[in-house]
């Protein structure tokens, strides 16, 4: 009986060992762990589909970035060096050449807190060089000034606290994300397990004006749709390796503004961007 005892203790205990094991594996911290020196080469791809009334078509752009850690304060803000080391764009997109050339030599400074959030940027080249019928690269703050490595794209799934595996949240979906558009993500952590946590997410586009020349002055145009993606995260740093986000939407007018025959929808667009950690 006391063997029996000592053997049903021995197994009572390892089990409730590896359920405490397995427990740790079911949540992660979603915050940045990074320290000076550490370097990620990252590349980024962007692709959009346009389908309408008007002539659609389709563009493609591929950024690879470098990213450096300058510092790290006491409280987890950093300071990253962010290089364009290689840019690829669809043939036949005017200007292209000068464009990938312009990137190619600049050079951009992010700050950057445990979160995620981007606190201050800055570059030795602040004029940058547009090329209109491009997509905006993830990291893109303005129209006149692409793919200024904005590295807060990259961490919007991030919030600084301890997450269960099937707990969810909400963020923003910030302007400078990749393609511009403003909306809401739905983040659920799915899973947690090796060296890496993944993020899932949905979203709904915040409805927006479209400004349209071809329109007279009386008819709006407004901009809505959706967002999927996953983001897979290192658990140790809270750097992302691997993600993808999947926009829909479509420029549609009101159907009172609708000329008659016509179809209230002007523009369909698929956005896909992926990126993956270079190793």
């Amino acid at each position: 009986m006391r063997m029996r005892a000592v053997v049903l203790l021995v197994f009572l205990l390892t089990t409730l060992f590896f359920d405490s094991c397995a427990s740790r594996e079911r949540s992660v911290v979603l915050s940045l762990a990074l320290t000076p020196g550490m370097e990620k080469t990252m590349k980024i791809s962007t692709e959009q589909h346009l389908s309408g009334a008007n002539p659609g078509g389709s563009t493609f752009i591929s950024f690879t970035y470098k990213f450096h850690v300058i510092s790290v304060s006491a409280s987890g803000v950093a300071k990253v060096e962010s290089s364009v080391l290689d840019v690829t764009a669809a043939k036949g997109i005017p200007e292209a050449a000068a464009y990938i050339e312009s990137l190619r030599r600049q050079k951009f400074v992010v700050t950057v807190d445990a979160r995620g959030r981007v606190l201050d940027m800055s570059t030795d080249q602040p004029g940058g060089v547009a090329l209109p019928g491009l997509p905006r690269a993830p990291g893109s703050s303005s129209q006149m000034a692409p793919a200024q490595g904005d590295i807060g794209a990259f961490f919007e799934g991030l919030n600084g606290q301890r997450v269960s595996v099937g707990e969810t949240w909400t963020s923003p979906l910030s302007p400078s994300g990749g393609s511009g558009l403003r909306g809401t993500l739905r983040w659920t952590l799915a899973s947690v397990g090796g060296s890496t946590a993944r993020l899932d997410y949905t979203g709904t586009l915040e409805k927006q004006r479209v400004p349209l020349p071809s329109l007279p002055d009386s008819a709006q145009a407004f901009l809505s749709g959706d967002a999927t993606g996953f983001v897979e995260l290192e658990k140790e740093t809270g750097w992302p390796r691997h993600g993808k986000m999947v926009i829909h939407a479509n420029v549609s007018l009101p159907e009172k503004s609708a000329a008659a025959g016509s179809t209230a929808v002007l523009v369909s667009m698929g956005i896909v961007t992926q990126f993956d950690a270079v190793r």
